[in-house]
């Protein structure tokens, strides 16, 4: 592959299914067709397949293609040509064609390295050694294909001494409108961390402690580090009763339901008052 090509930074599944959406036929046509478009041709839109789609079926192409890559650098390259291509529909619809082509010019390279990324798909499988939920969490990763095929070609050992930094240089990717270095040298750090921890899991025992001394984690960065001390909190003073006085104070006892009556049942200077009903009676 190409280092200048936008379709690298794909996941094989998301070639894949680019692939699906785009097929060979509608792909070689629209790029048979380019040339024509490019110079201006006359007659060019006569039988050109994104021209037979028409605006609003061009439009609904490049909107699918892109949520196919959503979050990828593709996506926002195939989004800015969309819009410019929507807003030369009527006044030049020659070169909103165009414009529709070259968008969707990374399919077609897609298509060129067909079997590449078949290539490709299968070493993932082969980093999974056959685990149905290593393969899952490989293909959740999105592991671009300038990775993968970097990494195909390199031995087992490997892995485990290269940095990130070394990684993006050998590939020779390109930096792309939005995705500089810094953001290809984060990429490539998650992916070997990644592909060293299923490493690990697919090593057999006697292997792991040799794999992990390869990675040599030293106390080097925990120098860097700053120590962290626990720090205590000084909580303001809140008011407190004193001591006894919650023994000190007198018992509230709940009275029992009904209508009070007096405890005592004569009253001196009093008739003596008796309950009858829900009424006091002397």
């Amino acid at each position: 592959m190409s280092e200048g090509r936008i379709s690298r930074h794909l996941s094989v599944e998301q070639a894949k299914h680019l692939m699906v959406v785009v097929s060979k036929s509608d792909s070689d046509a629209i790029s048979r067709g380019l040339d024509a478009l490019r110079y201006g041709d006359e007659g060019a839109l006569d039988g050109h397949p994104l021209a037979e789609r028409g605006s609003q079926g061009v439009a609904s192409l490049l909107r699918t293609v892109a949520g196919c890559v959503s979050g990828t650098p593709m996506a926002a390259h195939i989004v800015r040509l969309a819009m410019d291509a929507k807003a030369l529909a009527d006044t030049n619809p020659q070169a909103s064609c165009l414009l529709a082509s070259y968008a969707l010019h990374p399919v077609e390279d897609l298509w060129r390295d067909a079997n590449t990324i078949n290539d490709l798909e299968l070493d993932q499988v082969a980093r999974s050694h056959g685990h149905p939920h290593r393969l899952r969490m490989l293909r959740s990763a999105k592991v671009p294909l300038w990775a993968l095929e970097e990494l195909r070609v390199m031995p087992p050992e490997t892995l485990w001494a290269i940095t990130p930094e070394t990684l993006v240089d050998l590939a020779e990717v390109s930096e792309l409108q939005g995705f500089g270095r810094d953001d290809l040298v984060a990429q490539a750090a998650g992916i070997l961390c990644l592909l060293r921890i299923l490493s690990v899991l697919a090593a057999a025992p006697s292997d792991v402690i040799e794999l992990l001394q390869l990675l040599d984690l030293s106390n080097d960065e925990a120098t860097v580090l700053p120590a962290l001390y626990l720090q205590r909190e000084r909580v303001p003073a809140r008011a407190c009763r004193p001591p006894g006085a919650l023994v000190l104070a007198q018992p509230q006892v709940p009275r029992a339901p009904g209508r009070a009556v007096p405890r005592r049942p004569n009253v001196e200077g009093r008739c003596r008052l008796r309950q009858r009903g829900g009424r006091l009676i002397a």
